[in-house]
């Protein structure tokens, strides 16, 4: 069985922003929602409802856990490139409201990111007499 493969996003945070004309003005604030992590290759996408959790080099591995994670069964070789191409999505919820009182929310965003993520299989064979 593999390592499993953690992924996080560090600036996980609303952001808003207002525009002025006069003396009217509209506000918006976007809030990240959910972190989809496509592993490449057909495998089967993993959804996290935060950021994920960043791997501490510090602790040991038994005792960290990440629900955004994803373990590989297999090599990247042979694959183009050696590696698997991993999608990243971050989905974003909105809302606005207005100097006149009116507001609401806005549809779902999403932005994504992708990259490649080499993954090496080691073998060992033990003999005993």
């Amino acid at each position: 069985m593999g390592l499993p493969q953690w992924f996080w996003v560090t600036n996980w945070k609303p952001l808003t922003d207002r525009v002025q004309a006069g003396g009217v003005w509209a506000e918006v604030t976007a809030r990240p929602t959910s972190l989809t992590i496509n592993p490449g290759s057909g495998l089967p996408a993993v959804k996290c409802d935060g950021p994920g959790e960043a791997y501490d080099s510090g602790r040991s591995a038994e005792a960290q856990r990440s629900d955004c994670s994803y373990t590989y069964q297999r090599s990247s070789a042979g694959l183009p490139g050696s590696a698997y191409q991993v999608t990243v999505t971050v989905t974003w919820g909105g809302t606005w409201r207005g100097s006149d009182g009116a507001g609401g929310a806005l549809p779902a965003l999403t932005r994504s990111t992708a990259f490649p993520v080499r993954i090496a299989e080691g073998q060992a064979v033990a003999g005993g007499r």
